[in-house]
């Protein structure tokens, strides 16, 4: 059994002091948690014969050294005596009786003639003198132990044959069995140290006093010695000055030291080193860390046991945690012992899983040892800082045990665990298409089908099969569509959805025996092998399919079994298996072995086609009369409605049409001081008129809306209504209910902030508190209240400042309801926000385009939105502009930049929009601002809409080609060309069947003629890049041909800034 390591406290054996000084010194040392003293060589060699050793030169006047040794034993401390045996002193009878043993002086005889004196170094070169040697050490050993000498240090121990110190360690253990041997292999050659194993020494000195923490010598160090016996380390050198340090670093010395090795040593310089360095510093002032040294040592066993020496951290990390831990491998470890060290000029912080993977799992149990070895547990994800310089101990344990519980489980629960993986043996992985792990549902229109990806595979080489099981919205029962191999064990297959609401999909797979077979006997029959065995193979597999075969499946499978038991020959009996109709039916009605279904169902949300596909057209219905003296009416509205649709457009959106306040009311250009005729914000909801049910008394009747929401839809329009949750001081809600407001201590209600802007016209609700879950019930029959007036379509206000759960459940609840509703999200914020309210539900969303105009960004902002997972999710509208948002590039770009942006949307993105000032090119703006001047959203306004410059014929020319080209309705349709100019975008537009392919480019300069070379995409039709195509420009409507992949071209902004050209490949 592998022994205790020592912990030893170095004394001086001064001349001078007398036993009382030394007992002191050792009762210090006791005090201190030490086990053992170490002294200095009190005795000199005896001769080769034996008799007692007399004492060494520097105590043979010391004549109270045996009352010394006896109070020192007294006290319970084990003695150990240094011992060096590459010198002899000058009392041992060796060096006075058999001087020849000892090696001639290194004197040069030309500058002292006197003869050669004997040094005190032993010639181990001669066999006489090793002999006499060792017969000294044996004697020696037989009288240290006899003495009640508890151990030797070696001192420079590779000095010395292994076998010397053998005969001294064997004569001492014939007395004293646990007498301690501790060799000292400072600056060794490693082949010198590896020399001494079998030397029966208990531990090794490690040279850790000397190490930066970041050099690898000490860890091979460790490693190679580590094998012969463990190591002792301590903090400062044993035989020269110790370096001057502040108490601090020598009391982090110590803590390292105590847990680098298996023991621990105390050098005599240690106090030195502290005294050099504060002459006036006490030895108090490290005491508490030697101390706790101890005390860790003598309570965790772990300290002293553990064999390892690791560094987890990298070689220049300033943080050095360095690790070790007992049994050999670390998945046999039952221990370990760490430190962490900042050898940096900042603090840093030691992360707790650093220790934990260490452990490799097997040690998962951590304590930091604090400063009067107080323990606290490490919790794993809290990190623990150091100061500069700052040293911290930890120890680790296994985890809680539980071999008995696992017995215990295995035993009842090993069979229902074997047959649930048995039946998973077909591996299915990686399905698609799904978002967040199935925690939401993917997005489709009515009439799509949804393509079903997945990675299936099975041991062996067995065939496979798998087929897509789906569900529609309401159903129980499963439908079941196949999946047809790909490459590379990714399977795909299609399911149709021709229901509004929700289906749920999932996968099965399993082994085709009769494939396999299939496969199998042609191989065998074109090696010309015999397959008479083969053939009744697959004769059984038809019988037991046949029990379970649909009709007509059935009557080919018995067709087939009567024909072979008709026909002789195997190579008719095997053409009737191999036929390839019974195949067809085989796979339909065949064993499914090891039928394997996917663990997890996933969720498609099918909307109606205007959730994906829809031109907006947003109007003030106040500004719709004409004369801005005057407030517009719904049937003002009904009157535009013909041109408005005469343009294509198929969304007609209103800002809020509710009531409004009057309290704090904005006046023109969201000024403070309104006149009394100003109408106010339309987003200050709330008057003593009604609320978010109510509409503003001005703009008419609900009767009134109604009718117009009638002739809106008679001309192919939709109303969507804009969903603002916020509420001006005059709303009904605040006095019928407070609890879903926030005030202020001097109970005052608190306006809509977002610092250091604040909406005095405005205040919001809160979701939580009193106001859950009353609100939101309240706010989802608002929603409902205004479906059952005819309203199908939601542009909601600031959605991103509202809790997401609200979302969630709201649209699902409003959906449950009519499943045909549409809601716009109007939220320009961080893009993870964006991405997550289309997650929970949102049909659409507003987009960055509206600031996206440089060739790269637009390019960058696209592949995001139609090649990553953001197309199963997030439906993108674009607008040009917003009555809140003046973009710098329509104020400055003109009628040229209106069209510009006006082809971008509308090509780009299935869904776009546009706000009415936008068809005049107005674009005035607040000086120094992305704002209207004169806003509608603060007074009324009467249009020119003739006004010279407009661009109403191209925007109804734009409506008709997305109405007439299906590429327009997707966005992933979309690629990128090459064309070699910054200002000049080039991009596709084709289907995945090819049947509709557009080419657009567009000058992204409003105000230059650009020209440049561009990729015409003939690849994509399998044709060589110098072949012909046909074009149809569907603005110009003239037709041409291009030959050559490379063509140029100019786009002046004063003619045309772009080009949407039909393409026509041959045949077509």
């Amino acid at each position: 059994m592998r022994r205790r390591a020592p912990s030893l406290y170095q004394l001086r054996l001064e001349s001078g002091i007398g036993p009382e000084g030394w007992a002191e010194e050792a009762r210090r040392a006791l005090d201190l948690g030490f086990d053992h003293l170490l002294l200095p060589s009190v005795f000199a060699l005896p001769s080769p014969g034996g008799g007692t050793p007399p004492l060494s030169g520097a105590f043979e006047r010391f004549e109270a050294l045996p009352q010394v040794l006896d109070q020192l034993r007294s006290l319970g401390l084990g003695l150990v005596l240094e011992a060096a045996f590459d010198e002899v002193d000058q009392n041992s009878p060796i060096a006075r009786e058999e001087h020849d043993w000892l090696k001639p002086s290194k004197t040069d005889s030309t500058l002292d003639p006197r003869p050669e004196r004997p040094s005190t170094q032993p010639d181990y070169t001669r066999n006489q003198v090793r002999d006499g040697m060792a017969s000294a050490a044996q004697h020696f050993g037989r009288f240290l132990a006899g003495a009640g000498i508890d151990g030797i240090l070696a001192r420079r121990a590779a000095k010395t044959p292994a076998p010397i110190w053998q005969r001294l360690v064997g004569a001492a253990r014939d007395l004293t069995p646990d007498f301690l041997v501790i060799a000292d292999t400072l600056a060794t050659p490693p082949l010198e140290v590896e020399a001494l194993a079998g030397a029966g020494f208990d531990f090794l000195l490690s040279s850790a006093a000397w190490w930066n923490l970041h050099d690898d010598w000490l860890i091979e160090e460790h490693r190679r010695q580590g094998r012969i016996a463990p190591l002792i380390a301590f903090p400062t050198p044993l035989d020269e000055p110790a370096p001057a340090m502040a108490p601090e670093e020598l009391k982090g010395r110590i803590r390292a030291c105590g847990a680098l090795s298996a023991g621990f040593l105390l050098p005599a310089s240690a106090r030195d080193a502290v005294a050099a360095h504060s002459p006036h510093a006490s030895g108090e002032s490290f005491s508490a860390a030697i101390a706790d040294v101890n005390a860790l040592r003598a309570r965790h066993d772990i300290v002293g046991r553990a064999e390892s020496l690791e560094r987890v951290t990298g070689p220049y990390d300033p943080l050095a945690v360095i690790w070790r831990h007992d049994g050999g491998h670390p998945q046999t470890a039952q221990g370990a012992v760490a430190i962490a060290v900042n050898t940096g000029p900042e603090p840093i912080a030691v992360e707790p899983r650093l220790l934990h993977g260490a452990g490799g799992g097997q040690i998962c149990q951590f304590t930091e040892i604090l400063p009067g070895c107080v323990e606290k547990p490490v919790a794993p994800s809290v990190p623990i800082e150091l100061a500069p310089g700052e040293v911290r101990l930890f120890v680790g344990g296994e985890g809680p045990v539980r071999g008995k519980r696992r017995k215990l489980a295995a035993a009842e629960g090993a069979d229902r665990r074997l047959e649930a993986l048995a039946a998973e043996r077909v591996a299915i992985e990686a399905v698609e298409p799904q978002i967040e792990g199935g925690r939401f549902p993917v997005k489709r229109v009515i009439g799509d089908e949804v393509h079903v990806t997945a990675d299936i595979f099975c041991d062996g080489h067995d065939k496979i099969d798998a087929r897509i099981l789906y569900q529609g919205p309401g159903k129980r029962d499963w439908e079941a569509v196949p999946m047809r191999f790909v490459e590379n064990d990714r399977w795909e297959g299609f399911f149709p959805v021709t229901q509004l609401g929700r289906y749920s999909f999932t996968i099965e797979s399993w082994r085709d025996l009769f494939a396999t077979w299939r496969e199998e006997v042609v191989k065998k029959r074109n090696a010309g092998q015999r397959v008479a065995l083969e053939i009744e193979e697959g004769k059984h597999l038809l019988e037991a399919a046949d029990e379970k075969a649909g009709k007509n499946e059935r009557i080919l499978i018995e067709t087939a079994l009567t024909r072979l038991s008709e026909l002789e020959g195997d190579d008719a009996r095997l053409a009737v298996l191999l036929d390839e109709d019974l195949f067809l039916a085989m796979k339909a009605a065949g064993a499914k072995t090891n039928l394997t279904r996917w663990n997890r169902k996933l969720e498609v949300r099918v909307d109606r086609p205007a959730a994906s596909f829809s031109a907006w057209y947003e109007i003030m219905p106040r500004s719709q009369s004409g004369d801005a003296g005057r407030h517009g009416t719904f049937d003002d509205v009904i009157a535009r409605i013909p041109s408005i649709a005469d343009m294509g457009f198929d969304v007609l959106y209103f800002p809020p049409i509710h009531p409004i306040g009057k309290t704090n009311r904005k006046g023109r250009n969201n000024t403070l001081t309104p006149a009394p005729d100003d109408p106010g914000s339309p987003y200050a909801i709330g008057s003593p008129e009604g609320g978010h049910d109510a509409i503003h008394p001005e703009l008419g009747t609900l009767d009134d809306f109604r009718r117009m929401v009638d002739a809106a839809n008679a001309h192919g329009l939709e109303v969507a209504l804009d969903f603002a949750i916020q509420c001006s001081p005059d709303h009904p809600w605040i006095k019928e209910h407070p609890e879903w407001f926030d005030w202020r201590p001097d109970g005052t209600i608190k306006f809509a902030e977002n610092p250091p802007k604040k909406y005095e016209d405005i205040v919001n609700v809160h979701f939580y508190r009193g106001a859950i879950p009353s609100l939101w019930y309240a706010l989802r029959d608002v929603v409902l209240f205004w479906v059952e007036q005819g309203v199908k379509i939601f542009r909601v206000d600031n959605p991103h400042t509202k809790p997401l759960p609200f979302w969630e459940w709201m649209i699902a609840e409003v959906l449950a309801v009519s499943p045909g509703v549409v809601f716009l999200a109007e939220a320009f914020t961080r893009p993870k926000m964006m991405k997550r309210l289309g997650k929970v539900g949102y049909h659409q969303s507003y987009t960055y385009f509206t600031w996206r105009n440089e060739k790269w960004e637009i390019v960058e902002y696209m592949t995001e939105l139609a090649h990553t997972d953001m197309r199963e999710y997030y439906r993108p509208n674009f607008f040009p502009n917003t009555p809140d948002i003046n973009p710098a590039y329509l104020q400055t770009g003109g009628r040229a930049g209106h069209l510009v942006r006006a082809v971008l949307a509308g090509t780009l993105s299935p869904s776009y929009g546009i706000y009415e000032p936008f068809v005049l090119t107005e674009a005035t703006p607040v000086p120094g601002k992305e704002e209207y001047l004169d806003s509608e959203k603060y007074e009324i306004r009467a249009w020119d809409r003739e006004r010279p410059g407009n661009i109403r014929a191209e925007l109804t020319r734009l409506n008709e080609i997305r109405r007439l080209h299906p590429a327009l309705r997707r966005i992933e349709t979309v690629s990128f060309l090459n064309a070699w100019n910054d200002n000049i975008l080039a991009y596709a537009k084709i289907t995945a069947d090819r049947s509709d392919a557009l080419l657009i480019l567009v000058n992204l300069d409003p105000h230059t003629a650009q020209t440049a070379d561009y990729e015409v995409p003939l690849w994509e039709f399998g044709l060589p890049d110098d072949a012909t195509i046909g074009v149809q420009d569907l603005f110009g409507g003239n037709h041409f041909t291009l030959t050559g992949k490379i063509q140029s071209i100019t786009l002046d902004p004063a003619d045309r800034p772009f080009m949407v050209w039909r393409l026509i490949p041959p045949g077509a």
